[in-house]
C-alpha cells in the first residue's frame, strides 16, 4: 500500500461530496494499492532522468553540465571578469552555492578546477592563480583554507597575528590591504587582500620540534613528499597530513629593514630582561640577577625606557654570590611604558610583548639576547655539539620563542619535563653557530658560547643532525653514471645541511645535471624539513586568510609555508557569455526564486567539440573528444554556407574538414578507423600514442624518452607502472627510469634500456602492457531537448548552428524592441519640438504634472510614454542644435530599425553574422593542432615483443632443444679445431 498526502474526495472524483474529519474540515489522505515493484521502478526513471538530465551529460548547445553553467554564469554576474582582478576560488564556489545550486561545496569546486587546468580542457575557461593541480599526483589546493587567528604572520613591518592585520574585521568580509608579507624564498611580496571567512572546524598539526599551525582541515602547507624515490615540494592539505610526514619550515634569516630608535631597541632589552627575571604586580615590580654587567645593562634600560624613581641594592646569598636587585615601587611611570603590559602575569602566562612581535630584526634580536642572558644558557655536550636552552613554565612563551628564533634561521625544539618547566633547546651545531653570529646573549654568556663554538674543529666528521629526507637515497641511486662518483656519494653524508653548506661545490660536480637540477632547491638551507607528530581536531574557530600577489601565493605563518588559489573568468569563456544581457537565452528562477538564471549560455564558440565532455549517468554515459576550434569552426561555415545539403552529404564534408580529435596534451592519434567510427556512428575507439623519441647516454646506453603522453595519462602513475611491471619481470630491457620533467624542459620521462636490448621491441612491449598506448573510447552522447542521444559529427554541428541561429535571433529581436521603444520616444520629443510653443504654454498653465501630460496626450496625439519623456526634457535640448540631433539621432535609428527586420526575414543575413563573427573569434583564439595523426602500422603482435637476432638451436640426440645468442659464443683462435 503507498499513502500520499494528496486529499481524496468519499465520493468519486466527480462528486461535490468531499468527506471532511477533524476541527476545521482537513480532508483524509488518499491511500492507493501499489505494487512495490512498479514504485521502485517509476522512483529509479526518476531518479535517472534527474541525474542525466540535471548533472552527467552536457546539453548538445553549449556543451555545459548544470554545475559548470551555473559557474560560469555566476562568475560573470558577480564581475569576476578577465579586466578584473582575481578572486578566492571559495568565493566562487560560495556565490555558486548560494545563489544556483544548493548542494556540496566539493562538487562545484572541482568543476571549477577542471576549468582551470589546460592539460584537462583544450581551451579553459576559467583563468587560474595558484595550484590547480598537474597531470601527475598534485592535487589542485583547497578552495577554503584559513588559518586562526593567533597564526603569526611575518612582513616587512614586523611579525603580525593574522587575525590582528584588519583589527574589527566582520565575519565573512573582505578588505583591500597593502601589505609586504615574505614568501616561501624569503623575498617580500605584495598581500592586496584580507578575509574573515567566518566559524569553520579546524585542525592543529604539530611537529616534533613543537611547532605547531591551527587552520580549516583543507588549508594547504608546503611539505617534502617522497614520489617514487624522487624527493618533491608538494601542497598537502591539513587533513592529508599524518604523523611522519615531513612539512617545510620556512627560515631565512630576514635583511635588516628600517632603523629602529635607541629607546625601541633598550625596550626591547628591557623586555626580555623581565620576561626573565622580573615581575610587576599591582603595587610593585622589581629585578634581580647576579651578574653585575647584565644588570647594569637592564637598569640603564630602564632609566631611558620607563624613567621615574626607583632602588637598587645588593646581597649575598647561599650559594655566595652577590644578588643584585631592582626595586620600583612607584608604577606609574612603569605602567605607560612597554612594561605595562606585564601586570599581574604570573610565570605560567608570559609571553612576547607585542611591540617586540611588530618590530624590526634589531629590536627582535634585543629581547632575545636579554631573554637568554637571564634565564638561558649554553653547554658544550660530547661528540663536539653545543646546547643552548631557555627555561620556561608559560607554554605560550616557549612557543613563541622558539618562532623568533626561527626568524633568524635558528631550529630550536621544545622539552618538557613533568614538574612543568619548558626548554626550548638548541642542540644542533649548525643552529648554535647561527645563534651565536644572529642572535647571542647580552652578556658574560656570549663569551662562553663562542668560546665553545671554537673548540669545535671546522671539518668535524659528526656532523649535525640536520638532514633533508629521500634525498640521499635519492642520489645515490640516480645521481651519477661512473662508478667512482657512485661510491663516493654513497660514502659521504650528502643529505646533510652542512655538508652541502660546506663541500656543495663537490657533490654538485660528481652528480648528474638533472639530479642536481632536483635536489639544489631542497638543500640550500632555506627549509627546515620538520617531522609530524600529531593532527589533532582543533573545534569550530574563526579563520582568516590573505591574498598573495604572486604565482604560488605563498607566504610564511608560524614559520610553515601556506598558500591560495584564485580564478576569474578566462577571456575565451566570455564568448560563452556573449550577448547573455540581450534576452539571447532563456532565463528561469534559481532553486528558491529569488534570482534567475540561464536555461542555456549563448556559447558563441562550440564548446562541446573544442572541449570535448565527459559524464556518467544512470545506465549511459558520455566521452566526447576535444578537437581544434579552427576545424570545429571550419566544419560550422561549411554548414552555415550548406543550408540545403542532407545529413549523408554534410557528413561526409566535414570529415574532410575536421581532422580528428585534438587533445590538449599533444602526443599521437594512431590510425583513422576510430575517427571515422566516432563521427559516422558516435561511438568509436581512437587509439593514442606517446610520442618517444630514442636517444643515448653518456655511457652509449639507448634511452627512449617520452615527451608527449596520450590523453588523460598520468605520468606519475606511468612511471610508477613501469617500474612494477620491471620489478615483476614482465618488461625486459630496462635498466632504470626516471622522470626529468620540469617547467624548463616540460614532460621528459627517460626510460634507459640495458646494453643487450633492442629498443623498438621494448618499446613495443611498453605500448602493449603500460599506457604509452591508449585508447579514447569515444562515445557522443548529449542532450537533446532534454533527451539524451547519440550523434553524429553533422548532427553535433547542426544542433550547434540551429543554437546559434536562434540566439542572433532573439539578439536582433532584443535590439529591434530596444530601437523601437527609443525610436517611439524620439518621434514624440520631435512632436513636442514642432510645436514648441504651444507645448511651452501647456506645460506653464498646467498646475499639476499629471494635467500636462494628459494636455500633451491631447494636444500632440501621442501617449503617455513620449508625454512622460517631453516633460523629462532637459531646457538645453530646446536648443536648435539640441533639436538637430534628436532629429539625426531618430533618421539613424530608423535604419538600424529597417536593418534589424531585414536580418529577422533573412535567414541567409542571419547565418553570415553568425559567420563574421565566428571567424573573429577564430582569428582571435585559433591554434595549430597539437594532436599528429599517423597511419595505423597494424597491432603489436608476439613477433615484435621478440628481438631479432643471429641464434644458434642446439638439438641433443635425446631430442631436447636450446637456443643461444650467436654474441655469446666466442673464437677459441684454434685454426678451427673446438
Amino acid at each position: 500500500m503507498i499513502v500520499t498526502d494528496t486529499p481524496f474526495d468519499s465520493e468519486p472524483e466527480d462528486s461535490n461530496d468531499a468527506e471532511e474529519s477533524g476541527e476545521g474540515g482537513n480532508q483524509r489522505l488518499r491511500v492507493e494499492p501499489v505494487g512495490l515493484e512498479v514504485e521502485m521502478q517509476r522512483s529509479y526513471l526518476d531518479y535517472a532522468m534527474s541525474v542525466i538530465v540535471g548533472r552527467a551529460l552536457p546539453d548538445v548547445r553549449d556543451g555545459l553540465k548544470p554545475v559548470h553553467r551555473k559557474i560560469l554564469y555566476a562568475m560573470y554576474d558577480s564581475g569576476y571578469r578577465p579586466d578584473r582582478g582575481y578572486v578566492k576560488c571559495s568565493r566562487v564556489v560560495g556565490d555558486v552555492m548560494g545563489q544556483f545550486h544548493p548542494h556540496g561545496d566539493s562538487a562545484i569546486y572541482d568543476a571549477l578546477v577542471r576549468m582551470a587546468q589546460p592539460w584537462s580542457l583544450r581551451y579553459p575557461l576559467v583563468d587560474g592563480n595558484g595550484n590547480f593541480g598537474s597531470p601527475g599526483n598534485d592535487p589542485a589546493a583547497a578552495m577554503r583554507y584559513c588559518l586562526t587567528a593567533d597564526s603569526l604572520i611575518r612582513t616587512a613591518e614586523g611579525t603580525v597575528r593574522i587575525g590582528d592585520i584588519v583589527p574589527g574585521a566582520e565575519s565573512g568580509s573582505e578588505h583591500d590591504i597593502d601589505l609586504k608579507v615574505m614568501d616561501r624564498n624569503g623575498d617580500l611580496v605584495r598581500a592586496s587582500k584580507f578575509f574573515h571567512s567566518g566559524e569553520h572546524p579546524t585542525l592543529n598539526v604539530r611537529t616534533r620540534e613543537g611547532y605547531s599551525l591551527t587552520g580549516t582541515r583543507n588549508h594547504p602547507v608546503l611539505c617534502l613528499v617522497d614520489v617514487a624515490g624522487v624527493p618533491t615540494l608538494l601542497w598537502k592539505l591539513l587533513e592529508e597530513i599524518h604523523p611522519g610526514d615531513r612539512v617545510v619550515m620556512q627560515r631565512v634569516i630576514p635583511d635588516e629593514i628600517g632603523y629602529p630608535t635607541l629607546e625601541h631597541v633598550e625596550a626591547a632589552v628591557l623586555a626580555g630582561a623581565f620576561v626573565s627575571e622580573g615581575w610587576v604586580s599591582s603595587e610593585r615590580a622589581g629585578f634581580n640577577n647576579t651578574d653585575r654587567e647584565f644588570f647594569v645593562r637592564v637598569l640603564a634600560a630602564y632609566d631611558l625606557a620607563v624613567g621615574g624613581p626607583r632602588y637598587i641594592s645588593e646581597r649575598v646569598i647561599a650559594s655566595g654570590s652577590t644578588l643584585y636587585e631592582l626595586d620600583i615601587q612607584h608604577l606609574d611611570a612603569l605602567r605607560r611604558s612597554v612594561l605595562g603590559e606585564f601586570a599581574g602575569a604570573r610565570s605560567g602566562q608570559k609571553s612576547v610583548p607585542e611591540f617586540v612581535w611588530r618590530g624590526p630584526a634589531a629590536v627582535k634580536r634585543a629581547f632575545l639576547q636579554a631573554l637568554f642572558e637571564g634565564d638561558g644558557s649554553s653547554s658544550l655536550l660530547p661528540r663536539n655539539t653545543v646546547q643552548i636552552s631557555y627555561s620556561t613554565r608559560s607554554e605560550r612563551l616557549a612557543h613563541e620563542v622558539q618562532q623568533l628564533l626561527l626568524e633568524f634561521g635558528v631550529v630550536a625544539k621544545q622539552v618538557r619535563y613533568d614538574s612543568g618547566e619548558i626548554k626550548v633547546v638548541v642542540t644542533n651545531r649548525r643552529d648554535a653557530r647561527i645563534f651565536a653570529q644572529a642572535v647571542g646573549f647580552l652578556g658574560r654568556k656570549q663569551a662562553k658560547l663562542e668560546a665553545d663554538l671554537a673548540t669545535i674543529p671546522a671539518r668535524s666528521t659528526a656532523l649535525s643532525s640536520d638532514r633533508v629526507p629521500f634525498v640521499g637515497d635519492f642520489i645515490r641511486a640516480h645521481g651519477a653514471r661512473r662508478q667512482t662518483e657512485r661510491d663516493w656519494l654513497r660514502r659521504h653524508d650528502v643529505d646533510r645541511i652542512e655538508r652541502w653548506e660546506r663541500d656543495g661545490a663537490e657533490i654538485a660536480a660528481r652528480l648528474d645535471a638533472d639530479v642536481l637540477e632536483a635536489v639544489e632547491p631542497l638543500v640550500d638551507g632555506r627549509f627546515y624539513y620538520a617531522e609530524v607528530t600529531s593532527v589533532t581536531d582543533a573545534g569550530v574557530r574563526p579563520v582568516y586568510s590573505i591574498r598573495v600577489d604572486t604565482d604560488d601565493h605563498a607566504f610564511i605563518s608560524n614559520g610553515f609555508v601556506s598558500h591560495n588559489t584564485e580564478c576569474k573568468l578566462d577571456p575565451l569563456a566570455m564568448e560563452m557569455l556573449r550577448d547573455i544581457d540581450e534576452d539571447t537565452v532563456e532565463m528561469q528562477d534559481n532553486y528558491d526564486g529569488r534570482a534567475k538564471e540561464p536555461t542555456i549560455l549563448p556559447s558563441r564558440i562550440p564548446n562541446l567539440l573544442i572541449n570535448g565532455s565527459e559524464g556518467i549517468a544512470v545506465g549511459m554515459a558520455t566521452k566526447i573528444p576535444p578537437h581544434n576550434l579552427r576545424e570545429i569552426a571550419a566544419a560550422v561555415q561549411w554548414c552555415l554556407e550548406h543550408p540545403e545539403a542532407d545529413e549523408a552529404t554534410t557528413l561526409d564534408e566535414l570529415i574532410q574538414i575536421v581532422k580528428g580529435p585534438d587533445f590538449p596534451t599533444y602526443g599521437l592519434i594512431v590510425g583513422m578507423a576510430g575517427i571515422q567510427d566516432a563521427y559516422r556512428t558516435g561511438r568509436g575507439s581512437i587509439r593514442m600514442r606517446a610520442v618517444v623519441e630514442v636517444e643515448e647516454d653518456p655511457k652509449g646506453r639507448a634511452m627512449l624518452v617520452v615527451t608527449e603522453l596520450p590523453y588523460q595519462v598520468n605520468p606519475d602513475n606511468l612511471a610508477e607502472r613501469i617500474a612494477e611491471l620491471v620489478k615483476e619481470g614482465k618488461l625486459a630491457g630496462i635498466a632504470d627510469i626516471r622522470d626529468e620533467s620540469s617547467g624548463r624542459t616540460g614532460m621528459r620521462i627517460v626510460i634507459v634500456l640495458k646494453r643487450d636490448a633492442v629498443a623498438k621491441v621494448v618499446l613495443n612491449n611498453l605500448y602493449k602492457h603500460t599506457q604509452l598506448q591508449e585508447t579514447f573510447g569515444a562515445n557522443m552522447l548529449a542532450l537533446v531537448d532534454g533527451v539524451p542521444r547519440t550523434l553524429n559529427l553533422a548532427q553535433f554541428i547542426r544542433y550547434y548552428v540551429e543554437h546559434q541561429i536562434d540566439v542572433i535571433r532573439r539578439r536582433t529581436a532584443f535590439r529591434l524592441r530596444k530601437a523601437e521603444e527609443r525610436a517611439h520616444i524620439l518621434r514624440g520629443l520631435v512632436k513636442a519640438l514642432d510645436a514648441l510653443d504651444e507645448v511651452i504654454a501647456l506645460i506653464r498653465r498646467s498646475p499639476t504634472v499629471e494635467e500636462a501630460r494628459t494636455g500633451l496626450i491631447q494636444l500632440l496625439d501621442i501617449d503617455e510614454v513620449q508625454a512622460t519623456a517631453i516633460l523629462d526634457m532637459q531646457l538645453r535640448r530646446l536648443a536648435a542644435l539640441e533639436r538637430q540631433k534628436i532629429i539625426d539621432e531618430l533618421a539613424k535609428i530608423e535604419v538600424e530599425i529597417a536593418d534589424l527586420k531585414d536580418i529577422l526575414a533573412k535567414p541567409e543575413r542571419q547565418r553570415r553574422i553568425i559567420s563574421e563573427e565566428l571567424a573573429e573569434i577564430v582569428a582571435k583564439w585559433g591554434d595549430d593542432r597539437r594532436t599528429k595523426i599517423v597511419p595505423f602500422d597494424g597491432e603489436v603482435s608476439m613477433e615484435d615483443l621478440i628481438a631479432r637476432e643471429d641464434v644458434v638451436v642446439t638439438i641433443t640426440r635425446t631430442g631436447y632443444a636450446k637456443r643461444t645468442k650467436v654474441d655469446l659464443y666466442r673464437s677459441q683462435r684454434r685454426g678451427g679445431k673446438g
